[in-house]
């Protein structure tokens, strides 16, 4: 009977670490994702323009002015025209007439970064809202 019983606990002990293990897994998995979502935004230096890359090939420029766990809104927004990366688009002066700031889904961005000041994307922001005022 002693025999039986020290078989059970055995098995009991098993089945304990099994399911401590599949919990574990499972919670790597779920933190493991939401580092990935919250990563994706970096760290944003508000007092220079970013870099918005999209899964949908398009890259924004602009100043991160909210974020949130759904959506990111950016102002003062350009992009380039086309894929040659020459003309810099400055966003609410198309044809449909949108306004300088743009909201984002943050499941469709894949990558962010800080631009430098000195970057050739900034400088030609900064003359174009020059020559603006």
């Amino acid at each position: 009977m002693s025999l039986l019983i020290e078989k059970i606990r055995h098995h009991k002990y098993i089945w304990m670490v099994a399911i401590t293990a599949i919990l574990l897994l499972v919670f790597s998995a779920v933190s493991n994702s939401n580092k990935l979502s919250s990563s994706v935004m970096g760290s944003i230096d508000t007092s220079t323009y970013q870099s918005i890359h999209l899964d949908t090939g398009k890259t924004y420029f602009g100043k991160v002015i909210e974020a949130n766990e759904e959506f990111v809104t950016i102002k003062d927004v350009f992009y380039f025209l086309d894929d040659s990366k020459k003309k810099l688009v400055k966003r609410g002066e198309e044809a449909q007439s949108g306004n300088d700031s743009l909201t984002l889904n943050r499941s469709h961005i894949l990558t962010t970064e800080n631009l430098s000041r000195d970057g050739a994307v900034v400088q030609a922001i900064l003359k174009y809202n020059k020559n603006k005022n």
